[in-house]
């Protein structure tokens, strides 16, 4: 990877997601079309949207970008869905607590010539997946992912 690439935001948060949820798998489907996801899948899993990029500052080096970004945690099959949501909305707390951890993203920053400088929290929303299935629940994640890109 290299200072002016914008990959890094999707590879930072895969590699996260790995670390504080290891058994979720992230789906790569559109989350528009959120009923073909698998069923393997609607458990145990997250998606990532990467939203559109905004240009906060520039030199003659480097853009600042901010990249806002969407990251949806998927739970189904449980006997309370207050209790599910509650269990979920923890989930996607320590999620979001560890991808805007200011170490994780030095220690990334390090070892991949990152150039994400910081992720901030924007906030987290719980849904329901489907009203006609109060079986299926996600929490969605929203963060701002700070970026300088190499203009050279």
């Amino acid at each position: 990877m290299s200072s002016n690439d914008l990959s890094q935001v999707r590879d930072y948060i895969n590699t996260r997601m790995s670390v504080v949820e290891p058994t979720y798998q992230e789906w790569k489907g559109s989350l528009e079309d959120i009923g073909n996801i698998p069923k393997t899948l609607l458990d145990r899993s997250y998606h990532i949207t990467l939203n559109p990029t905004t240009s906060t500052e520039q030199s003659d080096n480097f853009i600042q970008e901010t990249q806002n970004v969407f990251i949806s945690v998927f739970k189904q099959g449980f006997t309370s869905s207050i209790e599910a949501r509650d269990e979920l909305m923890q989930i996607a707390n320590c999620i979001r607590l560890d991808i805007i951890n200011f170490k994780n993203v030095e220690d990334y920053k390090a070892a991949n010539d990152g150039n994400i400088e910081k992720v901030v929290s924007i906030g987290i929303t719980p849904n329901d997946i489907d009203a006609t299935n109060d079986n299926i629940i996600k929490a969605t994640i929203e963060i701002d992912v700070v970026l300088f890109i190499a203009t050279t």
